[in-house]
């Protein structure tokens, strides 16, 4: 799964996003983001306790508020990425720099130099909100304001210290980022392999049955053309193999084809990362490894509603998210877009993202219903919030 950065790409800008996240992934998006407080909360300790000694109780009251403050901005930008979803990604979480900004100064009335103890968090605000370029620019800057501020406000060994903890503390927020990015690198690699494996498939396998077919009926052609004159009656059985011959080879073409046209699941899954990453679509999905829960005769089926579910939500959901679940037994895709009765978005400059009509989405619809009939199964597709302003979309089936 998924479990790096969970802002979305910059090209999110150009469509209409959900402010808030779903409430399910709060859990995970809190667990990521939040197992960095500890630090935060040290240094807090450490202030709390050295103004209450120091019989200062008002400085004391200010460290824990401002902590507190501090916790909650930084929490908050990651369950509320926009604010303002007419602005884009990187104003957003501007806002929210300054919001930490004003509270780390709150803090610093108390606690002087220590408050440059959370500089980190504002490189993780925006190293899990924003692309690659966007983070690591911001990084830059962020971790140059810090160096500075710590080399001019402290001396001696507090200098080292300080100067040392925003640096390492910096680098492994950008580590975790980078090696995220590898994973999804490596996904749309083996994609690639895949598919390359599939053409090298279907080059042998159009040779085999179609090799040994044509030759077999361009023999018994030449033979007819010889004995439709001498031995007429010949002639004609030998036409008669011509057709059955044919006959065979279409079928096993089309077996070949049908082979060849039903979706792999695993490979679905990794198009699916891939499609949605390039849409600016924030994408929760299953590893490869997945699959192997998956029955063989679930795993097709689910694989053509997942290439469906994703196509809808790039082309018609205006989606921010999408998280794809994955067990033995079902398959679901949520997106927190306009939901299925909703609107097809007017798109930005995305491509991917073309208006459609509600007549296309609903014929894909049907026919992924006539494919879970088919298998035994049942399609459930239906709002996953009804009666909020953006509803998303459930597609779950199950089987």
């Amino acid at each position: 799964m998924n479990t790096g950065h969970p802002g979305p790409a910059d090209t999110a800008d150009a469509v209409p996003r959900s402010r808030v996240l779903p409430r399910e992934e709060w859990g995970a998006v809190l667990g990521f983001a939040g197992v960095w407080l500890v630090f935060l909360l040290m240094a807090v300790a450490s202030v709390t306790v050295a103004r209450i000694q120091a019989g200062d109780a008002a400085g004391a009251a200010v460290a824990v508020g401002s902590g507190v403050l501090f916790t909650a901005v930084y929490l908050v930008s990651f369950i509320v990425p926009d604010p303002v979803p007419s602005w884009p990604r990187p104003a957003n979480t501007g806002l929210y720099t300054l919001a930490l900004v004003l509270v780390t100064a709150l803090f610093a009335t108390t606690a002087g130099t220590a408050a440059l103890n959370v500089i980190p968090y504002f490189t993780a605000v925006w190293v899990f909100s924003q692309r690659r370029r966007t983070a690591l620019t911001a990084v830059a800057v962020i971790a140059a304001i810090g160096v500075v501020l710590a080399l001019t406000i402290t001396d001696g060994e507090p200098q080292i210290w300080l100067t040392g903890s925003i640096l390492v503390a910096t680098a492994v927020i950008v580590a975790v980022r980078l090696a995220s990015d590898s994973e999804d690198t490596m996904t749309a690699v083996r994609h690639e392999l895949d598919l390359s494996r599939q053409r090298e498939e279907l080059a042998r396998d159009v040779h085999d049955v179609l090799g040994h077919s044509l030759t077999a009926v361009h023999v018994k052609a030449q033979l007819v053309t010889r004995l439709i004159d001498a031995d007429p009656a010949r002639a004609k059985e030998e036409a008669e193999q011509i057709v059955t011959l044919t006959r065979s080879a279409i079928g096993e073409v089309r077996s070949t084809v049908d082979g060849l046209s039903a979706p792999q699941l695993a490979t679905e899954l990794a198009g699916a990362r891939r499609v949605l990453s390039d849409a600016g679509i924030r994408a929760e999905v299953p590893g490869v490894e997945a699959v192997a829960q998956v029955p063989a005769q679930a795993a097709e089926l689910f694989a053509w509603t997942l290439r469906e579910a994703v196509t809808n939500a790039v082309r018609h959901s205006g989606a921010a998210r999408v998280r794809i679940t994955l067990a033995a037994d079902r398959l679901t895709v949520v997106d927190d877009g306009v939901g299925p009765d909703g609107p097809v978005p007017v798109s930005g400059p995305d491509e991917a993202r073309e208006p459609s009509s509600s007549r296309r989405r609903g014929t894909g619809l049907a026919g992924l219903r006539a494919r879970a009939d088919a298998a035994g199964g049942t399609l459930e597709v239906r709002p996953e919030h009804p009666g909020t302003e953006r509803p998303g979309t459930r597609v779950e089936v199950t089987l």
